[in-house]
């Protein structure tokens, strides 16, 4: 346990230069009282504190005056002091989540470096390789939601699935080996809402998200890391059988979260994603792949005239 004020003195100047927090003392006041409020952080002499208005928060004055002390629950604390690889686990995933890319000196400032060994991103878990029967199992490893096709495990961090048997037409891009990842929506026409909106901030951040990869019969496992370099909207067949806009998410394989390790293609891929939405659905209609949804009113040389322009006005 420590005391308010020395948490508070401890805080601030980590948030000023790290949360660009104006006036650090006060700012602490909120991740202070945030942890207890998640069953996190205990905090002693509770009720000597005046609470605001709405009873979120102790008032900054109360918190001053009566300086209790603050600190990880008993167990938890025991576990971290104890099993260093946990607390390690613990510290690179809120690293990953949080402070990404990683600012330089921020393990010093925090006290981490000897902890992380230099190395944050081997810290976290699950590793690179591990599989699993089922997703069932994956959640019961590392917990978080278990059905969905993009989301997280418990330690935030995205996570996108693929299932070789499963309803979506995953795949990889000829020679580059990286993943056209369709987006989240079994029938009609996708929207960035749900796991879609949770890939499109990955992308716009350029962070990294795990890839999970289950083939047919097979496992599912942690194939790779992976960022967004691109994203698209294609014609694709929805669960209901009908023609939709599907959103296909390039994904770049990376063999780590440390942006040090990133391949120069990957990197300048990233530099040239924009975040623009590279619409298909204009000049390719489900008619050029399905006979049956075919235009009747358009000729096969006024079709083949009308692809052969779009293909022209692809970007080489």
């Amino acid at each position: 346990m420590q005391s308010w004020s020395s948490a508070r003195d401890a805080l601030a100047p980590l948030l000023e230069k790290y949360a660009q927090v104006e006036d650090g003392k006060d700012g602490a006041l909120y991740p202070f009282w945030a942890l207890v409020k998640d069953d996190l952080w205990t905090v002693d002499s509770v009720h000597d504190l005046a609470l605001t208005s709405r009873g979120r928060r102790p008032t900054l004055e109360s918190l001053n005056r009566v300086d209790p002390s603050g600190g990880l629950r008993e167990d938890d604390y025991a576990l971290l002091r104890s099993q260093p690889h946990v607390a390690a686990e613990a510290a690179a995933g809120l690293l990953l989540r949080y402070f990404y890319p990683l600012p330089a000196g921020l393990l010093e400032d925090f006290g981490l470096h000897d902890l992380l060994a230099g190395r944050w991103a081997d810290a976290l878990r699950p590793q690179l390789g591990e599989a699993f029967k089922d997703r069932d199992a994956i959640w019961r490893a590392y917990g978080g939601q278990k059905m969905a096709g993009i989301g997280c495990v418990a330690d935030g961090i995205l996570s996108a699935f693929s299932d070789g048997k499963g309803p979506y037409a995953d795949g990889r891009l000829p020679d580059t080996g990286w993943i056209a990842y369709v987006g989240d929506g079994l029938s009609g026409d996708q929207r960035i809402t749900d796991g879609n909106e949770l890939m499109a901030e990955y992308q716009s951040a350029g962070r990294p998200l795990r890839y999970w990869h289950k083939p047919f019969q097979g496992q599912f496992s942690f194939e790779t890391w992976a960022v967004i370099v691109q994203r698209r909207l294609r014609w694709g067949v929805g669960e209901d059988g009908k023609w939709r806009r599907e959103f296909l998410w390039i994904l770049a394989p990376i063999p780590s979260p440390e942006r040090e390790s990133w391949p120069d293609d990957v990197l300048e891929a990233l530099e040239a994603d924009t975040g623009t939405l590279h619409d298909d659905t204009a000049n390719y209609r489900p008619g050029d792949l399905d006979p049956e949804e075919r235009d009747t009113t358009e000729t096969d040389e006024d079709a083949y005239k009308r692809l052969a322009q779009a293909a022209e006005a692809i970007p080489r």
